[in-house]
């Protein structure tokens, strides 16, 4: 009996494997999963239950415990949260990421939540949360410079000199966010005024479990037009919407 049990066990997790690397290969696209999923999976196999049923539940009690998490800490933060009586918070947007450290040849899933923040007249606010193979949560936080506009005038809309990094700092939330789930790329353009023409720009990209910053742009120029300053990164500015 026991060698019965260990061979289908050896059986189901093979095949969950194969699965679970199939479902990597397609970059994750909507559902989370982990090791101690898969594992519940197994066993559940062995005791005759449903095979998908342990890989659900987590899944949405992982999700349960990511959303009150974003409810406590947002509530009187983010304007979505303070909803009419009968009206539930807002609901996030799922990422499905992997990736490994330098040093080992393991891929690792990792899950992003994405919830909305605040909505202006030209910006939006949005807040994350990460989910790693342990299921541990984590509020996802992201660098950005500090920085100094020196202009030629001593005027608020004075022509631009230089613009000058003073230091670093860290942010919860990005400005219109566009999150490339096949890159792992989060863009940023926040417009300091509605048209546009004034505004900063950033890039972060998912590398070993954490978001990076790539680049930041910086356009205080306030003369009508789009000609961002690139303060941190390589390259020349791009166009953005």
């Amino acid at each position: 009996m026991v060698g019965d049990l260990l061979t289908l066990l050896c059986i189901t997790w093979g095949w969950h494997g194969n699965r679970l690397g199939k479902m990597m290969d397609r970059n994750f696209s909507s559902r989370a999963y982990s090791l101690p999923v898969f594992g519940a999976v197994a066993i559940g196999a062995i005791l005759g239950l449903p095979a998908l049923a342990g890989e659900d539940a987590t899944f949405a009690e992982t999700r349960a415990r990511v959303q009150n998490i974003y409810e406590t800490s947002y509530d009187n933060i983010c304007r979505g949260l303070m909803a009419n009586a009968g009206e539930t918070a807002p609901q996030p947007d799922i990422y499905e990421l992997t990736f490994s450290y330098d040093f080992e040849d393991i891929v690792r899933p990792y899950v992003v939540y994405e919830f909305p923040c605040f909505q202006g007249p030209y910006n939006e606010g949005s807040v994350y949360f990460g989910v790693d193979e342990y299921l541990e949560i984590s509020h996802i936080q992201f660098a950005r410079p500090a920085y100094d506009v020196v202009r030629k005038k001593d005027e608020f809309e004075g022509p631009v000199l230089e613009i000058n990094i003073t230091g670093f700092e860290v942010t919860d939330q990005i400005i219109n966010a566009s999150f490339d789930a096949q890159t792992g790329t989060i863009y940023s353009f926040s417009k300091w005024r509605g048209p546009g023409d004034v505004s900063s720009a950033g890039k972060w990209v998912f590398e070993q479990g954490k978001f990076i910053l790539k680049r930041f742009d910086v356009d205080a120029s306030y003369d009508g037009k789009r000609n961002p300053w690139r303060i941190l990164g390589e390259g020349e500015p791009g166009d953005y919407e």
